[in-house]
């Protein structure tokens, strides 16, 4: 779905491809991605090693296909992120999605959800305004 909509999702397929995780992006799931647009990376920190780009990528990824109908509003959901951003591993790090349909990371701007209940061959995509940071 992402590589079909180039427009809004460039940047997000070309950092997955970068960080070699569209393989296992591409499995059979089912995933949730909260996918960032193109306008949401062109906010997101800059200078990432490819191993930290990688566990940002992974921190927006929730396994299993979670539609919006639900969503456990204020409950901490696990990512499949397990490293933080100095490469520790750790135990999966979460979001928690707020009834305002905003997500809330370890940064004090939350995430706006755009879109939701886009349909993927393996799952379901968020669209969401920002990129998230984990730990």
């Amino acid at each position: 779905m992402a590589l079909a909509n180039p427009g809004v999702f460039s940047s997000l397929t070309g950092a997955v491809v970068a960080t070699n995780l569209a393989t296992t992006l591409s499995g059979t799931g089912p995933f949730t991605v909260f996918a960032p647009t193109n306008t949401a990376f062109s906010s997101a920190p800059s200078g990432l090693s490819t191993s930290q780009l990688s566990s940002v990528l992974l921190y927006h990824v929730v396994s299993g296909e979670v539609l919006s109908t639900g969503i456990p509003f204020g409950t901490p959901v696990p990512t499949l992120n397990t490293k933080n951003l100095v490469g520790a591993t750790v135990s999966a790090q979460t979001i928690t999605i707020n009834n305002n349909l905003t997500i809330a990371d370890t940064t004090a701007t939350a995430a706006s959800i755009a879109a939701t209940d886009v349909r993927a061959s393996n799952g379901v995509i968020h669209v969401i305004g920002k990129v998230l940071i984990p730990n």
